[in-house]
């Protein structure tokens, strides 16, 4: 993950901001998978770092990203499934590996 993605989830945390993150990552054209996927990396990284509660904090807001909440919390329209989610990476795999 890079150092600034990082940082922006830090302070977002730090100050219970993580859903204003989504909505500006939304108004920067960030794609719904790529947010997701974002929110996914940045919780690995509390997770090597044993922050277990920061890490919750973390898998909530992706709950709503994916759209597993009630209809009106969702942050986007649609679902994500796991087959995009999964389509996305390899994506980002075969472009990182050429």
């Amino acid at each position: 993950m890079k150092e600034e993605i990082k940082e922006r989830f830090e302070h977002a945390l730090t100050n219970s901001h993580l859903f204003d993150l989504v909505q500006q990552m939304k108004i920067e054209d960030i794609s719904q998978v790529q947010i997701y996927c974002f929110f996914e990396d940045f919780r690995n990284l509390l997770r090597e770092s044993n922050r277990e509660a920061d890490e919750d904090k973390i898998m909530d807001v992706m709950d709503y990203i994916v759209g597993w909440c009630s209809p009106h919390m969702k942050l986007f329209p649609e679902g994500l499934s796991n087959e995009e989610i999964k389509a996305f990476r390899f994506k980002q795999n075969v472009e990182n590996n050429t």
